[in-house]
């Protein structure tokens, strides 16, 4: 926590305030944050509530135009306010400037600098793109407070996967995220299975009801602005409902398989495979045709290792020719 008031107070420009929401810490987080507190430093406590509300509530006290989200942790860079407001001034008004992260230990050291790629996809299909990427992290852009207004801020219902959402219902939205090379922010790994991202685990005897959530949700949206799916959005829906249908056949549950398998035949009624799979578990019962799949696909990936192994002697003993 101190670390990271500290690099909010250290940037390199003056006219900023930070709210601090604790939102029920156990540790001395709380105390350590009103040390801190003046005129340009607020502290807010309450019971523990999620993310979400801690960041929405942040977000209502916030009176600048341009808010950066910065988990406890996490430390900015010392010019990371200067040059991203610089960029942003430049910018038209649905338009927000993000950049580059690096991941750090619990220490400080450095474990590996993010890289982005797949920019061409954010441009042309941005919706599709948070829909199919997480790398965008909340500290990444600088963003407008009126783009999160207009959105409604982040979904409270979700207990994690907070960013991705706010981020897929902002280029829902038609704010477009324009990228600068630089440095933003240090991300500080844990190993902790009580962090957040380690709670991302399948709901105890079924799917995830937050995945279902969030998909229906932006389905809906998709829906709403653009009238229907879109071939590559029916297909990415096709996948992900029926490898659930496939999870449920694995333990035997054949009311939520059937159910998922159903989905997932409305959105790609063309596959094959799907068509083969639902012909054939209708016929000799899903659990056992899904147990023969999963046999098939081991033996088909040994296979494709052995030959991997033998082109690549191959290439090295063509090679070895070569070098002689």
């Amino acid at each position: 926590m101190e670390e990271a008031i500290l690099s909010v107070l250290s940037q390199t420009i003056a006219d900023w305030e930070l709210i601090v929401v604790d939102d029920g810490s156990t540790d001395q987080s709380l105390e350590i944050a009103r040390k801190f507190e003046s005129e340009k430093v607020q502290v807010l406590s309450q019971i523990n509530s999620g993310a979400s509300v801690a960041r929405n509530r942040g977000l209502e006290q916030a009176k600048g135009e341009f808010i950066k989200f910065l988990d406890a942790d996490d430390l900015l860079d010392k010019d990371c306010l200067e040059k991203q407001i610089s960029i942003q001034n430049e910018l038209s008004e649905n338009q927000i400037v993000f950049g580059d992260y690096s991941f750090i230990d619990e220490q400080g050291n450095l474990l590996h600098q993010h890289q982005f790629d797949q920019l061409t996809l954010l441009k042309n299909d941005p919706e599709y793109f948070f829909l199919t990427h997480w790398e965008i992290l909340i500290t990444c852009p600088l963003h407008r407070k009126i783009h999160l207004q207009k959105i409604g801020g982040f979904d409270e219902k979700l207990p994690y996967g907070q960013e991705s959402d706010l981020h897929f219902r902002l280029a829902n939205a038609g704010v477009e995220f324009v990228y600068s090379p630089h440095k933003v922010f240090c991300y500080r790994s844990h190993g902790e299975a009580t962090r957040i991202s380690g709670k991302r685990e399948e709901a105890k005897g079924g799917i995830n009801p937050v995945i279902i959530y969030k998909f229906n949700k932006y389905e809906n949206l998709l829906l709403n602005k653009y009238g229907e799916l879109s071939p590559k959005f029916k297909r990415l829906y096709y996948k992900i409902f029926f490898n659930f249908s496939r999870k449920f056949f694995d333990t035997n549950n054949n009311k939520d398989g059937r159910y998922y398998l159903k989905k997932a035949r409305y959105y790609q009624q063309s596959s094959l495979f799907l068509n083969v799979y639902y012909v054939s578990g209708l016929i000799f019962g899903y659990h056992k045709i899904e147990k023969l799949v999963q046999k098939i696909s081991k033996i088909k990936n040994k296979n494709t290792i052995k030959q991997d192994n033998s082109l690549g002697k191959f290439i090295l003993n063509q090679d070895n020719r070569t070098k002689a």
